[in-house]
């Protein structure tokens, strides 16, 4: 379940930071995409430090502070700005990675450690599993508040706006609005007269929507921790545990 949560707010913070680094900051896709390498570096970097801790800490704790780091990285996304430098971005990216590191390696390792070697493959399948899902778990989730956070945040730009200009938006339009933020630059392209509010209106909306989907994920990678630390064996059950099943592993 932990490992499920920690893989899952790994896509979850990629899927909102991507979108967000190229449609609010203004980023190309290149540039989106090499922001997010920080991530991959610590992630490598840390995970054979985890593996020491693990030795020496247990695997609970390796796991609960992974976690917490994860955590702190997902909370550094709320310190985005349109026009932010890329140093709050590339923070993020690495902290989340450290995080990563520090769980995801106790997370696959309890799995792999809790499996005879005849079953080996299904201790892999089940490793797969909790990645995949977990993305899929939360990419929807995050998706989902965005998408309607960000309709929430047009509607109320729309409510606010004079109404003068609120009589000239028909419902189509405010629905082509309301979808995405792709929709908005085709009005802008049709609409050149306004086409700077619109696109304003819509990074503000997609910000409003973004926060809402961190928000979310945050508090999921808080369960996660509540998870690991209250359910995980401690210490010495777990090296009961390991002996049992090399006790198995001989018979």
């Amino acid at each position: 379940m932990t490992g499920t949560i920690v893989f899952g707010s790994l896509i979850g913070a990629m899927f909102v930071g991507q979108q967000y680094v190229q449609n609010v900051m203004g980023h190309t896709t290149l540039q989106a995409g090499l922001s997010a390498l920080p991530m991959a570096a610590t992630t490598i970097l840390i995970s054979p430090v985890a593996a020491i801790m693990i030795a020496r800490l247990g695997t609970r704790t390796t796991l609960s502070a992974g976690i917490v780091v994860v955590l702190a990285g997902t909370l550094l996304l709320f310190t985005w700005r349109a026009d932010s430098s890329y140093l709050p971005v590339g923070l993020a990216d690495a902290v989340i990675g450290i995080g990563i590191g520090m769980a995801g390696t106790p997370a696959s390792r309890s799995i792999v450690a809790s499996v005879p070697e005849r079953r080996a493959g299904m201790g892999s399948g089940m490793m797969d599993l909790q990645r995949d899902l977990g993305a899929a778990i939360m990419q929807s989730l995050v998706g989902a508040v965005l998408t309607v956070q960000y309709g929430a945040s047009v509607d109320r730009q729309l409510a606010a706006a004079p109404a003068a200009a609120r009589d000239e938006v028909t419902e189509q339009t405010a629905s082509v609005l309301r979808r995405s933020l792709g929709g908005a630059r085709v009005l802008a392209e049709q609409y050149p007269t306004y086409a700077d509010a619109i696109l304003q209106g819509a990074r503000e909306a997609f910000g409003t929507g973004s926060a809402w989907g961190v928000a979310v994920a945050a508090a999921l990678v808080a369960v996660g921790f509540v998870v690991a630390l209250v359910r995980f064996p401690h210490r010495a059950r777990e090296l009961r545990l390991e002996a049992d099943y090399a006790r198995e592993q001989d018979a």
